[in-house]
């Protein structure tokens, strides 16, 4: 585990942890300083092979954004990436950039959910379907002062600015929709999720451009963590976080879940300026 230094200043770290109930980590993640990328996948409890599923989302996805901004040669996504290239960067131009990214970031969530179905199709029938849910940012050089905040199912997305955490991210849980319907009705089980990579038959994923200020405190994880550890825990480690302790911080809200119960695998990104 060492801390990664994005090139617009941030830095960040990364951990996963096993739990104390579980066999195995279907947790995975990624950090790319070249690409600014930070991703993070849980792969999904109730299906098989949720391990395979987490770390080929992570592989993938970062390997796609990798085809579109270092190598060369045009790919499939030719017309959308020469777009990107081309377009004078003033303030009208740059609003068209985002929309290209954020539409760029949604193929590219297809594309890695259409690798996972297919890679599904290898296995036996009736051997169970593998699927993750997922989360990222990705802090693109050509947008300079922002954030692209992308997810798919449960794991979530923070930032701590000006004192108070704020979750970036909705949960694509049938909890969340019921909350969000007014909790009518009997309360449904918080782990279902409705959207995860290789495991829906229709990927909708949000996806939101967010601005970026270099007080900022950013924090993805699994809901390992938010299954254990309340928003004020986090706001409270958020609130200390600085690039010396990145890594004591991460730890820590690790150590908290699993002094909470550790009932299942754990994973934290942490990303901070200063």
């Amino acid at each position: 585990m060492s801390i990664l230094q994005l090139s617009n200043g941030f830095k960040a770290v990364g951990i996963t942890d096993c739990g104390l109930k579980r066999e195995r980590n279907e947790d995975s993640y990624g950090l790319d300083a070249e690409l600014g990328l930070l991703l993070l996948a849980d792969g999904m409890g109730g299906y098989t092979r949720g391990d395979i599923a987490s770390n080929e989302a992570v592989k993938r996805f970062t390997a796609f954004i990798q085809t579109l901004t270092i190598e060369p040669e045009p790919s499939f996504w030719h017309k959308i990436r020469h777009s990107l290239y081309t377009r004078p960067q003033r303030n009208a131009q740059q609003l068209q950039l985002a929309e290209y990214a954020e539409q760029l970031v949604r193929d590219l969530l297809q594309a890695t959910h259409n690798d996972i179905e297919q890679l599904n199709l290898m296995y036996p029938p009736g051997s169970g379907v593998m699927g993750t849910t997922f989360v990222g940012l990705w802090m693109w050089s050509k947008l300079p002062e922002h954030v692209m905040v992308f997810h798919a199912g449960d794991s979530r997305a923070y930032r701590y600015r000006n004192g108070q955490i704020e979750q970036l991210t909705n949960d694509h849980s049938l909890f969340q929709q019921w909350l969000d319907d007014g909790s009518v009705g009997q309360q449904p089980a918080k782990n279902v999720v409705l959207q995860a990579l290789g495991a829906v038959a229709e990927l909708q994923p949000d996806v939101s451009l967010q601005l970026l200020e270099n007080d900022d405190r950013l924090l993805l994880c699994s809901d390992g963590l938010t299954g254990m550890v309340d928003d004020m825990f986090l706001e409270q480690v958020m609130a200390q976080l600085t690039a010396i302790n990145l890594q004591q911080s991460c730890q820590d809200l690790i150590d908290q879940a699993n002094a909470n119960g550790g009932v299942d695998n754990v994973t934290v990104i942490l990303a901070c300026h200063k």
